[in-house]
């Protein structure tokens, strides 16, 4: 069976189609789950670029599909205006992708 085969297989298995953002938007998924109180929404496209090096625009991509699979939702529980914390499906979204080595 070849490679393409096997991850189509995989894919199917796991009812989630893989995009090729996918390793950019755990890595933003992870880094908002380490901020327990959330992250400002002002400016997060910019803290995004700033924290991993990357241009601006694609920060903002990125940040564009995480919002798009609702993997954020407001921190209603912070006394700080418009902060973001990862909604249930942003914490699903960790148990089933697993950390990077």
């Amino acid at each position: 069976m070849s490679d393409a085969a096997i991850q189509s297989e995989s894919q199917a298995d796991s009812g989630h189609d893989l995009s090729p953002l996918d390793p950019y938007v755990d890595r933003v998924v992870r880094w908002i789950a380490s901020n327990k109180g959330g992250m400002p929404a002002n400016g997060l496209a910019a803290a995004i670029a700033a924290e991993f090096g990357w241009p601006p625009p694609f920060a903002e991509a990125i940040l564009v599909s995480v919002n798009g699979r609702r993997l954020l939702r407001p921190n209603h529980m912070s006394s700080r205006p418009s902060r973001l914390m990862l909604s249930r499906r942003g914490l699903a979204w960790l148990d089933e992708h697993p950390a990077a080595n």
